[in-house]
């Protein structure tokens, strides 16, 4: 299963991505946060493991899940080929459309405002 490279334009369709495209994702993480570490997503030390804590973060829809994602973009080397791997570019582009969680509607559904600058 590849990503087509559809930018979510919603909060349901950021979620959906995810969903479907789970593992690759998991993958990455796995690669670049180190998923046995017990500590949270804000540096805390937890009883828990980080991969559980992340488990529990996408059951729940916790917007707070892209900061993990964001981790790994960030830990990942700039190294040929990255953008080969399967699910990065997914990822990247979660990333970059964070905003959709935090809005209620599609900013492509809300109407254009005209405004006249004298």
């Amino acid at each position: 299963m590849n990503y087509k490279g559809n930018y979510p334009k919603t909060e349901d369709e950021w979620w959906a991505l995810v969903d479907e495209f789970w593992l690759q994702l998991l993958s990455l993480m796995n690669l670049w946060l180190g998923m046995s570490d017990n500590e949270d997503i804000d540096g805390n030390i937890t009883e828990c493991q980080r991969s559980e804590e992340i488990a529990i973060m996408k059951q729940v829809r916790d917007p707070r899940l892209a900061n993990y994602f964001a981790g790994t973009w960030y830990n990942a080397p700039d190294v040929p080929g990255l953008h080969e791997i399967p699910g990065w570019e997914l990822l990247c582009d979660l990333c970059s459309e964070v905003g959709v969680l935090y809005e209620k509607e599609s900013i492509s559904d809300k109407p254009m405002e005209r405004r006249i600058f004298l």
